[in-house]
């Protein structure tokens, strides 16, 4: 189940319980680039979002 998977990967999605009207979801992720093991993590939570069809937009920060 994708929710499950979104949770274990990628920490808990809140708010967790269905809304009706709801049909988009936003997710704000950070990673400092700079440091190795952050960077790594950040390749593989994007697989994942990438797998859920989330997009990925470049903040620039």
């Amino acid at each position: 189940m994708a929710t499950s998977q979104a949770t274990s990967q990628e920490g808990p999605c809140l708010p967790c319980r269905p809304a009706r009207r709801r049909t988009t979801a936003e997710v704000h992720d950070y990673v400092d680039e700079h440091v190795g093991v952050l960077a790594a993590m950040w390749r593989k939570r994007s697989r994942s979002y990438a797998q859920l069809g989330f997009t990925a937009v470049d903040g620039g920060g």
